[in-house]
């Protein structure tokens, strides 16, 4: 009893530790497409692929076109309700940015990060419009002093382009003299 005790114990350390390291793909709505982190990002070689549901990669973010990503994973992923667009998070060295993936013209779009900042996805408005917030300073010497805004796009199409319809205003927040 107590070796079979222990055998489930080291099984269940072992589904555990895969799981960091091989996250399960995130579906679209529709079924017909996911997304793949691929890699331990101990590694340094790790990446994210979008696949459709017969395995066919139609974005490798490792693959020679796509020198200037860096490894990374996708996070912060948010489909559309029609599953004709998904919005994610990667990292770009020390900063998070945006991008946006269209399946119908088989394309990414990169809002990349701002300056000493991060953008990431917060939310489809509707199946064409989208928020993200954008906000930082969050390298070098950031202290508690910073700005946060938000940005809602629209996806207009013939050809994919984006275009922002808002910005809220932008929120500061004073540096705290004490920090060191």
């Amino acid at each position: 009893m107590r070796r079979l005790l222990t055998t489930l114990l080291l099984l269940a350390g072992s589904v555990a530790a895969w799981a960091v390291t091989d996250p399960a793909p995130q579906v679209s709505p529709d079924g017909r497409h996911a997304i793949h982190n691929v890699g331990d990002t101990a590694e340094g070689r790790h990446h994210f692929e979008i696949r459709t549901r017969a395995g066919e990669v139609l974005l490798r973010t490792d693959d020679e076109p796509s020198k200037t990503w860096t490894p990374t994973h996708a996070s912060n992923i948010l489909w559309s309700a029609d599953s004709q667009f998904v919005l994610l998070r990667y990292d770009d060295g020390k900063y998070h940015a945006t991008a946006l993936y269209s399946f119908a013209d088989r394309r990414l779009i990169d809002l990349s990060h701002v300056l000493d900042g991060w953008t990431v996805p917060v939310r489809w408005v509707s199946g064409r419009t989208f928020v993200v917030e954008e906000s930082g300073p969050h390298g070098g010497k950031a202290r508690g002093g910073g700005y946060h805004r938000r940005k809602t796009y629209r996806i207009r199409t013939g050809p994919l382009r984006l275009e922002c319809v808002y910005t809220t205003p932008t929120v500061t927040t004073e540096d705290d003299p004490d920090a060191s």
